[in-house]
């Protein structure tokens, strides 16, 4: 990550085997101090803080992105569940396209809201609570 300076916005910096810096790609905002990377269905995912960002897991070119997320990627049945505010957005992983949102009510919280698959059962994180979605 390298952050914003006066001539340039966010971007993710690609060092090639040399540690030379090879490619700048641009963000479309910061990252929080919660920022998150996860590698899942063979994409490489990033939480910014409130969106996801996809790279190709080969090269780390840019995909897509997700903005307006509460939390990192995860995935169960070779799709992406990403935690949006009216639930978990099911997303094909090659287009970042949302196939259909999964309604959750939670909580109001500023916290991030961490996923993750154990079996069939969702569950997520949420500050130092676990809850288990079936």
């Amino acid at each position: 990550y390298l952050p914003p300076t006066k001539s340039d916005g966010p971007r993710v910096g690609i060092y090639d085997g040399q540690g030379e810096l090879a490619a700048v790609v641009p963000l479309p905002e910061e990252a929080t101090e919660h920022a998150v990377a996860t590698t899942v269905v063979g994409t490489v995912t990033w939480w910014t803080g409130s969106s996801v960002v996809a790279f190709n897991s080969s090269d780390l070119e840019p995909r897509w992105s997700l903005p307006e997320t509460r939390g990192p990627a995860t995935a169960m049945a070779n799709e992406l569940l990403i935690p949006v505010p009216t639930g978990l957005a099911i997303i094909n992983p090659a287009t970042g396209l949302a196939e259909r949102t999964i309604g959750v009510t939670r909580p109001h919280s500023e916290t991030a809201i961490i996923p993750g698959v154990i079996g069939n059962v969702v569950v997520e994180q949420r500050g130092d609570i676990v809850v288990a979605l079936r």
